[in-house]
């Protein structure tokens, strides 16, 4: 009875739950993107960057099927752009005198985080199209920016229907 009632309770938790929490879920709202991303049919990889990142991107371009990659530049629509700002470190001893006459010293660290970047460019006309920017200089970081490419021109064709 008492076993009854705890599935009963969790299956009407479930049910309102799976009702609810998509209503709740924002839909982004992205600048829209340039005509050329849509009717371009190529791409060059331009790899500034690792042979890693490069690879993550350009596998996640061949998942996505929407452009023929190229291997010569002048074949290409758009030029898709990769590069990195490696992690910069600094650091130092530093020494002070203490407001009760004692001497500290110790080491300070710093810097700043790596970097990639992914830029689309019109191939003919060297304009750029589209940017974007992820801390980290990771192989996930260009494959996660292929996919919001992703979703932000699929969700451009879908609202333009």
């Amino acid at each position: 009875m008492v076993k009854q009632q705890i599935r009963t309770t969790l299956a009407s938790i479930a049910a309102v739950l799976l009702t609810v929490l998509p209503c709740l879920a924002k839909h982004k709202e992205h600048a829209p993107l340039p005509s050329q991303l849509f009717s371009a049919k190529t791409l060059f990889i331009e790899n500034q960057a690792s042979a890693n990142i490069a690879d993550n991107a350009y596998n996640e371009l061949k998942k996505w099927n929407r452009f023929e990659i190229v291997t010569d530049r002048t074949k290409a629509d758009l030029i898709l752009s990769l590069s990195t700002k490696l992690p910069e470190h600094t650091g130092g001893h530093v020494s002070v005198w203490n407001t009760n006459g004692t001497y500290s010293s110790g080491t300070v660290s710093g810097g700043s985080p790596g970097y990639t970047y992914l830029t689309i460019l019109d191939a003919r006309a060297g304009e750029t199209l589209y940017s974007d920017a992820r801390r980290g200089v990771f192989g996930r970081v260009a494959r996660n920016m292929i996919r919001d490419l992703r979703e932000r021109i699929d969700s451009q064709v879908q609202n333009d229907k």
